[in-house]
């Protein structure tokens, strides 16, 4: 968030810009946030989170999708004891 500083302390400054490029960081940000849930619950639940990244999902198939999460968790496997 951009600020002023000054004597009195620190002042955020909110602009349209914030709020635009904010938004567009949510998109990433629900994706991150999805990723953290699954991986804290210990399962892919059917890959969600790389089925909703924006440049994943521009890219790739939904079967690529999963293709890829499934040899990600397989070269990981020995980082990952106790995923399903």
């Amino acid at each position: 968030m951009p600020c002023l500083v000054d004597k009195e302390g620190i002042h955020p400054v909110l602009s349209v810009i914030y709020r635009a490029t904010g938004r567009f960081n949510r998109t990433n940000i629900n994706v991150h946030e999805l990723a953290v849930r699954e991986l804290r619950k210990k399962i892919k639940l059917n890959c969600s989170a790389a089925l909703l990244d924006p440049l994943t999902a521009a890219i790739l198939t939904i079967d690529e999708i999963r293709e890829m999460v499934d040899e990600l968790f397989k070269a990981n496997e020995q980082y990952l004891n106790g995923f399903k």
